[in-house]
């Protein structure tokens, strides 16, 4: 099967929830006989030179590094490449970018569409960010051939606020890694001799980040939270 693969900056190697699941999951799509093309953001490719990834095709298109534009504008030069390769499905990654659905059906591309999460709640969009954000998941959600949540919880959204009842629930995995005796430390969350934790985190209250260093706190320091800031 041929599929084009549209929503994220790109991989390998590109920070970002979606970007690491695109990387860990297309790669085995190739294992099993499919033909990929991810469709990349030039300005986070490392190299315009690189055009593939484990049998993963990589097609660079143009996009602003904007935070307003970048992801709409890049969207829809994807979808006009997709209509031109004709591929089996366009697949398209977050709610944002969801908003090119009705146009890709308008070229007559079938259209599954993960829905990775309601990003328009996230803090850092204003209130016509979040509008538009909101309005490419209801698009995406109406107008999709097949969609894919990844959790219960965005399950129950367009069940409830789309009356959408056929979306497909499958769970992000993870790649286990061999644990390593070196890093005791870390594994086993414990701080070394200068009561230092290191942790690399977006800071965003849906992260918990000092929640989760709170309670690493309290259990080393008996409660005596001021230690870790």
């Amino acid at each position: 099967m041929k599929i084009i693969v549209l929503g994220t900056r790109g991989i390998p190697g590109i920070q970002g929830g979606v970007e690491t699941h695109c990387e860990e999951l297309y790669p085995r799509l190739v294992s099993l006989g499919h033909d990929i093309t991810i469709i990349t953001r030039t300005p986070y490719v490392k190299s315009k030179k690189i055009n593939a990834f484990k049998s993963v095709r990589l097609k660079h298109i143009f996009a602003p590094k904007n935070k307003t534009f970048e992801a709409i504008i890049h969207s829809f030069l994807g979808t006009l490449y997709a209509g031109y390769k004709r591929p089996d499905f366009l697949h398209i990654h977050t709610v944002g970018c969801m908003l090119l659905t009705p146009f890709a059906k308008l070229l007559g591309l079938k259209v599954i569409v993960t829905n990775h999460g309601p990003d328009y709640n996230r803090q850092k969009w204003g209130e016509t960010a979040k509008r538009i954000i909101k309005l490419g998941e209801r698009l995406g959600t109406k107008y999709a051939d097949k969609i894919i949540v990844i959790s219960e919880l965005i399950d129950n959204i367009l069940k409830n606020n789309y009356n959408r009842h056929d979306a497909v629930l499958i769970y992000n995995g993870v790649t286990m890694l061999t644990k390593s005796e070196k890093n005791r430390l870390y594994w086993s969350f414990r701080f070394d001799k200068s009561g230092i934790c290191y942790c690399c985190w977006t800071i965003c209250g849906r992260k918990r980040i000092f929640r989760s260093c709170g309670s690493l706190c309290k259990n080393q320091y008996k409660n005596k939270t001021r230690s870790c800031w």
